[in-house]
C-alpha cells in the first residue's frame, strides 16, 4: 500500500521540502499519528466497519470483505479475512469466464471491542473474535473466540484469561517498570 503519507501531490511536495530542509520535519509521533488515521480512513472508504479509538499498524485488511472492527482495538501487522478464494478452484459453477471472475465465499468476519490481534496473526472468514481478547502473535484463528481470553497457536487455542495476563503484567510492571518504557509520559 506505500504511505499513506505520500497518496497525495501535497504530502509528495512537503516531504520533498523536508528533505531539502525548507520545512521542518515533523515529530516522529506526528508522523506516525497521520499514517495511522490516514489507513484507517482508507479502510473505512472501502467500506470495512472501524470502531473509535483503534490503532491499526501494518494490517491486512482485503478491501470489501465483510469485516467490523469494535472501539479501543490495536491491530498490528496481522491478516483479518472476511472471504475464501478456494472453493472457485474446485468448484466449475464458482470459476467465471476468466481469473477475475472467481466468486469467493464471503463472510462476515468480526472483532469486538477491546481486542488485540498480534503480529503476523491469521483471522480466517467467518470468524468472531470475543470482546476483550488478545490474539497470540502468529496465531491462525479458524473458530470464535470466546470474550475475555487469549488464544495463541495454530490452530488458535485458549491458553488463558484476561484476568491471567492483566494479573501476570501488574506484576511485571511492580517488579520490572524499566520494561515499560514510556510509562513516565502518562
Amino acid at each position: 500500500m506505500g504511505s499513506p503519507l505520500l497518496k497525495t501531490p501535497v504530502h509528495r511536495l512537503r516531504r520533498l521540502l523536508v528533505r531539502l530542509g525548507l520545512l521542518p520535519a515533523p515529530p516522529p509521533e506526528e508522523v506516525l499519528r497521520r499514517e495511522l488515521e490516514e489507513t484507517i480512513a482508507d479502510y473505512r472508504r472501502a467500506g470495512i466497519r472501524i470502531g473509535k479509538d483503534c490503532y491499526i499498524h501494518g494490517a491486512l485488511l482485503p478491501r470489501g470483505d465483510p469485516i467490523e472492527i469494535g472501539d479501543d482495538c490495536v491491530l498490528t501487522y496481522c491478516t483479518i479475512l472476511g472471504h475464501d478464494a478456494a472453493p472457485a478452484l474446485f468448484l466449475p459453477e464458482l470459476r467465471g469466464a476468466g481469473l477475475l471472475d472467481r466468486v469467493s465465499l464471503k463472510r462476515r468476519t468480526v472483532i469486538h471491542d477491546q481486542c488485540f490481534i498480534g503480529a503476523q496473526a491469521v483471522v480466517l472468514c467467518g470468524v468472531e473474535i470475543g470482546p476483550r481478547s488478545i490474539v497470540g502473535a502468529g496465531a491462525v484463528v479458524t473458530r470464535d473466540v470466546p470474550p475475555g481470553v487469549v488464544v495463541a497457536g495454530n490452530p488458535a487455542r485458549v491458553i488463558g484469561t484476561i484476568e491471567e495476563f492483566v494479573a501476570k503484567h501488574r506484576a511485571a510492571l511492580r517488579t520490572n517498570p524499566e520494561h515499560y518504557p514510556g510509562l513516565d509520559r502518562q
